[in-house]
């Protein structure tokens, strides 16, 4: 949508607040309007960018996976998929758990996905992960990792 840089940046200043804002306040606490105050927008602003909260947190979680992957990739250049996508997911519960705001927020995601309407943050980072790691993948190793990625969350 954002075209222009002015519109760029403004769609940036909305997702940094937000984060900011989720972080702080968690999720359920956060309103849109919220995040129009807090980035010195109109409400109007937001919703031409980001419809419903569901896609601000898709957005955060997606830059927050792109990060992991880029760092994953850079050091584990030999290792098969699978290996990679396990050292990821060590990776991204290491932050999620050792921070209070991230652990809530993440909790609150999570429980947000159990409802089919929910942003479903697992099968983003399931699909982006095998997607960025390579692109070659087929539906079996999706399901391999899914399986994989619920389990490690069942021992949380």
């Amino acid at each position: 949508m954002a075209k222009s840089k002015k519109g760029t940046q403004t769609k940036q200043n909305i997702i940094s607040t937000a984060k900011i804002l989720f972080y702080e306040n968690g999720y359920n606490k956060t309103g849109i309007q919220d995040i129009a105050d807090r980035a010195n927008v109109k409400l109007g602003t937001i919703t031409y960018y980001y419809k419903k909260k569901d896609e601000m947190i898709s957005d955060i979680y997606n830059v927050f996976f792109l990060a992991l992957y880029e760092y994953v990739s850079s050091v584990s250049e030999n290792l098969n998929l699978y290996t990679k996508y396990c050292y990821a997911l060590v990776l991204y519960y290491e932050i999620i758990l050792n921070d209070e705001h991230n652990r809530t927020l993440y909790y609150e995601v999570l429980v947000k996905d159990v409802n089919p309407h929910g942003a479903n943050i697992s099968k983003t980072m399931n699909r982006s992960c095998l997607d960025f790691l390579n692109k070659n993948y087929i539906e079996a190793d999706l399901e391999v990792i899914s399986r994989s990625e619920y389990g490690a969350r069942k021992e949380l």
